[in-house]
């Protein structure tokens, strides 16, 4: 069985607060509750949107809300990740946790697998994806064009500028 924690090290030298940040930080697999919590948390954050209007903002709220519930052991400087000034940081940080997240989704070898062993698709991609850690950058998009609800295609609203 896999560890459902994952221990790493950030070494980052803030250009934008000009000072060194280091720490250990312990991850821990979300379970279904965790989503749920951190769907309560983003709602919060957003001012009780569902749905945001401003999909940085949207992306950045399920980013700390994941930090917040996932992280067992972080930095003081990382106590609050609203507070931090480099985004770029906190998307270190956050590849991390996003990488160790990503390594539990079983990838279909071929398209002959049973229906229930395949993994749901809109669970896969919360926020960015594997090729784009930024929070903002591809928030929830998959293959850039629509996204699977409840069997149909829907589109996605792309970010522009």
């Amino acid at each position: 069985m896999k560890a459902l924690t994952k221990t790493f090290n950030v070494n980052y030298y803030s250009e934008v607060e000009e000072k060194e940040f280091e720490g250990v930080f312990v991850v821990r697999k979300l379970t279904i509750g965790d989503r749920i919590q951190m769907g309560a948390m983003s709602a919060e954050m957003l001012g009780g949107q569902t749905v945001a209007t401003n999909t940085d903002a949207f992306a950045y709220a399920h980013a700390v809300s994941h930090c917040r519930v996932a992280l067992i052991t972080k930095p003081g400087w990382f106590e609050d990740p609203t507070k931090l000034n480099d985004e770029q940081l906190f998307t270190q940080v956050y590849k991390e946790m996003q990488q160790f997240e990503a390594s539990f989704r079983r990838v279909p070898a071929s398209g002959n697998e049973q229906e229930g062993s395949r993994p749901n698709p809109a669970v896969q991609n919360t926020v960015g994806s594997p090729q784009s850690y930024s929070p903002v950058e591809g928030a929830g998009r998959r293959d850039g064009s629509s996204a699977p609800l409840v069997g149909k295609q829907i589109p996605l609203v792309t970010k522009v500028g």
